[in-house]
C-alpha cells in the first residue's frame, strides 16, 4: 500500500497514475509551507497547469510564492515587545527634549522682554512679574527679597511706581504708610500681612527737581497695594490690607516697602509730616530742608534714623540739615538714633524702645523769640540724650550754644537715663526703676544774678540710684534777642529760713565741718542761686555741686546713711529716730535751696571739691 504524504492523508486511496488529479498535489521535495490549502485558481502566482509536473516525478517546480522564514518561528516573543517598547521610548525621549528646548525658549525671551521693560522707567504701576528672589529692580540700591520666618517664601512679584515730585514753601511735605480694611477683605478673619521696610529721605544734586520712587516686593499675587505720590500737592501714601483671605497659606503673606524720597539742597516746605505704621525712617546726609512751621516724625514700629557724629566727636556737626523751629520725634515700640536740632522745642518720645540722640543747640528767632524747650521720655526704653558741654566748657565762648533760655524735661518709667545737658530755667529727670546718671551745666544770663528765683534742677527715683554732676555755670551777656527764662512757680519747699549765720542754738548732735570756708563766689565765681530737690525710695543718692552754689540745704532719711561734705559748707545734724534729718548751709549771701530725701537709699552729697 503506498505511503500516504504527510500533508495529504487521503493519498493512498487514490490513482497513481491519474496525473491529471494529482499535478496540484505539493510533495516533500517541493518543500514545507505551513499551509496544506492550495493558492486559488484565479491567483496571479498560479503556474500553468500543462508544464506542471509534481514533485514525487521527482521535478522539482517550486511556485512563485512569499515564503515565511522559518527561523522567525525560533524567536523569544518577549525579546520582540522588548525591541519595540525600545523604539517607543527613544521616540517619546526625542518628543520631550523638542518640548524642553521650546520651554526653556520662550522662558528666555519672556525674561529678556522683563527686563528690557524694567529698563523703561515710567509714571504708574508697573505690571507685575513673577521672580525667584534675585531680580534687580531698577533703582539706586537693590532691594532684594528678604522673607522671615513668618511669612511663606515663595517666589515674589515686584511693583516700582517713580515721578518727580515738586518741594513749594507754601505746602506741606507728607509721607504716610498705613493698613486699612479693604472692600472684599472687610471683615475676614484671616492674616495680617509681615509688612517691613522703610522710608529713605536723602538728597539729591541734579536734576534741580526732587524724585518719589515707591518700590514693593510681595509673595502674595493679588495683594491690593495702594500707592501714589501727588507732585502737586506734596503728599505720598501707601496702603497695605489690613487682612487677607488665608484660603491654603499656613503663614501671612510679606510685604517689603521702600520708600525713596529725593530732595534737592536748600528746598522749603511750609511743614513736614512723616506718619509710618511698619516702616522704618532714615534720613540720610547731606539733606538740607527748610521747614517754616513744625516737623512731626512718627513711626508706630519702625526706628527713625537720622545722621550723627562719631561717640565721642562733639566737634563735628551733624551731616545734614533740618531747619524747623518745632520738631517732633514719636516711636511706639521703635528706637530712635541720630543728631537733632534745638531750635525753639525738640520733643522726642518712646514708648518701648531706646532713645539715643545727640543734640544740637540753635540761635534764638529775633522776631519771635522763644525759649529751647528739650523733651525725652519713655515707658520701658532707655534714654542716652547728649549736647555738646563738654566740648563747651573747654571753650565757654565758642558758640556752640547760643545765649538763650534752655530748659530740659527727660522721663523714663523703668529705663536708665545717661544725660549731658545745659539748662537755664530748670532741669528735670524721673525714673521709677531707672538709674540716673546726668551731667548738668547751667548756662544762665547776666540779668539772673539779680534775682533771688533761681533755675530749678529736680532728680527722682523709686528704685534707681541718681547721679548727679552739676558743673561750674556760665555766665552769658544777655543779648538783644534773648528772652530771659519764665521760671515756673516757686518749688513747694520755699519759705523754711535758710541757716544763715550758722546753726541755731539748742539744735541736737550739733556738729560744724571744720574745713568751712563762708566767703561767697569762691575762686571768684559768682553765687549760684538754684532750687533743687533729690529723692529716691531705695535709690542711693550721689550728688556733686559746684564751688558757685550758695544756700541752705535739708536732707532726711529713714534707713540710709549720710554724707555732706564740701569748701565752706557747715552742717548740722539732728534728729535719728524715726527719721534723721540733717541741714547745712553755705556762704551767706547765697539763696539755693537744696533738699535730698530717701527712705533706705543712701545720700552723699560734695560741693567745690574735684
Amino acid at each position: 500500500m503506498p505511503v500516504p504524504y504527510s500533508d495529504n492523508l487521503y493519498s493512498a486511496d487514490d490513482d497513481l497514475s491519474d496525473a491529471d488529479h494529482n499535478h496540484t498535489e505539493l510533495s516533500p521535495t517541493d518543500g514545507y509551507f505551513h499551509a496544506s490549502s492550495p493558492f486559488d485558481v484565479a491567483s496571479p502566482l498560479q503556474t500553468d497547469t500543462a508544464d506542471y509536473q509534481p514533485g514525487h516525478l521527482n521535478v522539482p517546480i517550486v511556485p512563485n510564492v512569499m515564503v515565511e522564514d522559518p527561523t522567525l518561528r525560533e524567536q523569544d516573543p518577549d525579546a520582540k515587545a522588548r525591541e519595540a517598547a525600545e523604539e517607543r521610548r527613544d521616540v517619546r525621549k526625542l518628543i520631550t527634549g523638542l518640548l524642553g528646548f521650546l520651554v526653556i525658549l520662550a522662558i528666555l525671551l519672556v525674561i529678556l522682554s522683563a527686563i528690557d521693560s524694567g529698563n523703561q522707567k515710567r509714571p504708574g504701576i508697573d505690571p507685575s512679574r513673577p521672580g525667584d528672589g534675585n531680580i534687580k529692580p531698577p533703582i539706586d540700591d537693590d532691594l532684594r527679597w528678604k522673607p522671615t520666618k513668618e511669612c511663606y517664601n515663595k517666589p515674589y512679584r515686584f511693583v516700582s511706581f517713580g515721578t518727580t515730585f515738586e518741594f513749594d514753601p507754601n505746602q506741606k511735605l507728607v509721607i504716610i504708610q498705613r493698613s486699612e480694611d479693604v472692600d472684599k477683605y472687610d471683615g475676614i478673619d484671616g492674616w495680617s500681612p509681615h509688612v517691613t521696610g522703610e522710608v529713605v529721605i536723602k538728597p539729591i544734586q541734579f536734576p534741580y527737581k526732587g524724585e518719589v520712587d515707591i518700590e514693593v516686593l510681595t509673595n502674595h499675587q493679588g495683594l491690593p497695594i495702594f500707592a501714589d505720590a501727588e507732585r502737586n500737592t506734596g503728599r505720598v501714601e501707601l496702603v497695605t490690607p489690613r487682612k487677607v483671605k488665608r484660603d491654603d497659606l499656613d503663614r501671612p503673606p510679606c510685604i517689603q516697602i521702600r520708600i525713596t524720597v529725593r530732595i534737592p539742597p536748600g528746598s522749603s516746605v511750609a511743614a513736614a509730616d512723616v506718619s509710618l505704621t511698619h516702616l522704618d525712617l532714615n534720613i540720610l546726609e547731606g539733606l538740607k530742608l527748610n521747614v517754616a512751621q513744625d516737623t512731626r516724625l512718627k513711626t508706630i514700629a519702625g526706628n527713625i534714623r537720622t545722621p550723627t557724629a562719631a561717640e565721642k566727636d562733639e566737634l563735628t556737626k551733624p551731616s545734614y540739615e533740618l531747619n524747623s523751629r518745632e520738631i517732633y520725634v514719636s516711636s511706639m515700640s521703635g528706637n530712635i538714633d541720630g543728631s537733632y536740632p534745638l531750635y525753639d522745642k525738640l520733643k522726642v518720645e518712646s514708648v518701648s524702645g531706646d532713645v539715643s540722640i545727640k543734640v544740637e543747640p540753635k540761635p534764638i528767632e529775633p522776631k519771635d523769640p522763644k525759649p529751647a524747650e528739650l523733651s525725652v521720655s519713655t515707658m520701658s526704653g532707655n534714654l542716652v540724650v547728649r549736647e555738646p558741654i563738654k566740648a563747651a566748657l573747654a571753650s565757654p565762648d565758642s558758640g556752640d550754644f547760643p545765649s538763650r533760655d534752655y530748659s530740659v524735661a527727660v522721663e523714663t518709667k523703668s529705663g536708665d537715663v545717661t544725660a549731658d545737658l545745659a539748662f537755664t530755667s530748670y532741669g528735670r529727670f524721673y525714673s521709677i526703676s531707672g538709674n540716673l546718671n546726668v551731667d548738668l551745666w547751667p548756662l544762665l544770663h547776666d540779668a539772673q544774678q539779680s534775682t533771688i528765683i533761681g533755675p530749678e534742677v529736680a532728680t527722682d527715683t523709686k528704685g534707681g540710684d541718681t547721679t548727679l554732676d552739676l558743673h561750674e555755670p556760665h555766665w552769658a551777656a544777655t543779648g538783644s534777642a534773648a528772652r530771659l527764662p519764665v521760671y515756673p512757680s516757686s518749688p513747694s519747699w520755699i519759705g523754711y529760713p535758710p541757716l544763715i549765720g550758722g546753726p541755731s542754738s539748742g539744735e541736737e548732735d550739733g556738729d560744724s565741718n571744720p574745713d568751712s570756708n563762708q566767703a561767697s563766689g569762691i575762686h571768684g565765681a559768682r553765687p549760684l542761686t538754684l532750687y533743687s530737690s533729690h529723692s529716691s525710695v531705695s535709690g542711693d543718692i550721689h550728688l556733686r555741686y559746684p564751688s558757685a552754689w550758695e544756700g541752705y540745704l535739708k536732707a532726711q532719711t529713714v534707713s540710709g546713711n549720710q554724707r555732706f561734705h564740701g569748701e565752706g559748707l557747715e552742717v548740722t545734724r539732728r534728729g535719728k529716730l524715726p527719721m534723721a534729718i540733717l541741714e547745712g548751709y553755705k556762704g551767706r549771701d547765697g539763696h539755693s535751696d537744696l533738699r535730698v530725701e530717701s527712705i533706705s537709699g543712701n545720700q552723699d552729697f560734695v560741693v567745690g571739691e574735684n
